[in-house]
């Protein structure tokens, strides 16, 4: 107890100062996996957006009671979902999100902008962000 200063200045009941906490946000994605001649689509986050330069599997966000898959994904990437089951599904946090993505098959509709086609061996070389990391070891990609 002499060697603690909190308790020498009188202030030790002030700490630790544990500032109030920012609110967790909740967050429900949409995950596509649209594979062709066996490569996967993935497009690179640009420069100024979270995780810059990271690639990740096409995604929507989902909001609402009962948001609609098949208009979101349609609507937002141009991808009509092949089943409302997902292949899987993963829980993700980062920061103050937490994030419950599903991973459904999808088609491509129409090109997706700043999209590529990856072959396995691309897919284990590129750096793909933690979320889709889990989804593609989910579903058995490299």
């Amino acid at each position: 107890a002499t060697l603690c200063a909190a308790r020498r200045l009188g202030i030790a009941g002030q700490l630790p100062n544990t500032a109030k906490r920012t609110m967790t946000v909740a967050r429900h994605l949409a995950v596509f996996l649209v594979e062709r001649g066996g490569r996967i689509l993935a497009r690179q986050r640009p420069a100024g957006a979270v995780n810059a330069f990271f690639w990740e599997l096409p995604q929507a966000e989902l909001r609402g009671v009962r948001p609609n898959l098949a208009r979101v994904a349609s609507e937002t990437l141009g991808i009509q979902p092949l089943t409302a089951t997902p292949l899987c599904a993963v829980f993700h946090n980062i920061t103050r999100y937490r994030i419950r993505a599903g991973a459904y098959a999808g088609r491509l509709l129409r090109p997706l902008p700043k999209a590529r086609w990856l072959t396995n061996g691309e897919v284990r070389q590129q750096a793909f962000s933690g979320l889709d990391r889990k989804i593609l070891q989910r579903l058995g990609y490299p």
